[in-house]
């Protein structure tokens, strides 16, 4: 029994350990395009590749905490890679008050929540948010032209950019604009109708020959030079590790954590669930896990558990004494039996065993 609460101690401490140090719970990776995931479709790389370049990168959890970030330098740029999740009024108004106060502003995203921004910033650069194709395929070369740098970039699911004269066109196919550079109160605004272009597997190689590697430089540099980078890190999902992913990471404690994160399994499971459905299965997974924490790692420390619970015969011997010295020195018992008790508990021995066995007997 001692042995397997030490073991259990032990394993609890090893699970508490791999949560802590990891930014994401254990077991699960963050989607899309986080600077979070490591994958190929995140932009952890982008993130590297900023701080090499003399940026200070801060990863935005929630914008309404943005403002109490401590500003080391006057230059400020907020990145909007493929945001998952609508934008509420609130960081709205942060992120456009942030603008508005002389922060620039770099969107590529293929979808439409980036749009609320947009027009609360009274821009008139839309993403149509529809995926465009050229000769039958959503992955297509187009060229890229900004200030010093001209390239071919391939993007790959990309939306056009809806625009008016205002904007000056950096990207485009075949009539179709996919990037626009424009402007609100003297706050540079960059619109790139593809976030691919600055994920981990556009940034793979860093590379100064890598053209998406020149289009990060060329983009930034012409922005902010050497300032502040705040990066959207709050609008992402998170889905499950398969078990290959876990066991390659190759860390003891991480395996562990992971197999025994139930997180990971309710979503796992949750998948094609509705919200009712997913909030009844966490609710079933952690009563489960809360059970078994207090049945296994806190069994309870007394001594009023039946005979057979107690695991040893001198445990047990224990047991039966303690309880008889109690019924014998309640006032229910004899007064011959009481005066036992005269002194302490202590004076019962087990010699006095029989007389106190022959009057329980009696009593049945």
């Amino acid at each position: 029994m001692v042995g397997r609460v030490r073991l259990s101690k032990a394993f609890i401490a090893i699970l508490l350990a791999a949560f802590i140090i990891e930014p994401v719970p254990v077991g699960v990776a963050v989607s899309g395009a986080s600077p979070l995931n490591t994958g190929h479709d995140g932009t952890s790389l982008m993130h590297d590749l900023l701080e090499d370049l003399g940026y200070d990168v801060e990863l935005v959890q929630a914008w309404s905490l943005a403002r109490l970030i401590l500003r080391r330098r006057s230059c400020e740029v907020l990145l909007i890679i493929s945001p998952e999740k609508p934008y509420t009024s609130e960081e709205i108004d942060v992120i456009t008050g942030m603008v508005r106060g002389g922060a620039h502003l770099i969107i590529a995203d293929e979808g439409l929540y980036s749009n609320a921004l947009l027009e609360a910033l009274e821009s008139r650069v839309r993403i149509a948010g529809s995926h465009v194709s050229f000769s039958n395929s959503y992955i297509f070369p187009a060229r890229v032209s900004l200030d010093n740098f001209t390239s071919v970039l391939y993007f790959a699911y990309a939306s056009p950019v809806v625009h008016d004269d205002s904007g000056e066109v950096v990207a485009s196919r075949g009539g179709v604009t996919l990037g626009v550079r424009t402007g609100v109160q003297g706050s540079k605004i960059y619109v790139f109708g593809d976030g691919s272009i600055f994920t981990n597997a556009a940034l793979a190689s860093k590379s100064r020959v890598n053209p998406y590697v020149q289009l990060v430089n060329n983009v930034f540099s012409n922005t902010c030079l050497n300032g502040t980078i705040y990066m959207e890190s709050s609008k992402y999902g998170l889905r499950p590790l398969t078990q290959s992913e876990i066991l390659d990471s190759g860390k003891l404690s991480y395996v562990i954590a992971a197999f025994s994160n139930p997180f990971r399994y309710v979503l796992l499971l949750s998948q094609g669930l509705s919200p009712a459905g997913l909030a009844l299965l966490t609710f079933t997974l952690l009563t489960v896990l809360v059970r078994y924490f207090l049945s296994h790692v806190m069994p309870p420390k007394t001594l009023t558990r039946p005979l057979e619970e107690v695991p040893t015969p001198s445990r047990r011997r224990a047991y039966v004494t303690s309880r008889l010295r109690k019924l014998v020195c309640s006032d229910e018992s004899p007064e011959g039996l009481r005066e036992l008790c005269d002194g302490g508990r202590s004076r019962l021995g087990p010699n006095d065993l029989k007389k106190i066995v022959d009057w329980i007997t009696f009593q049945q």
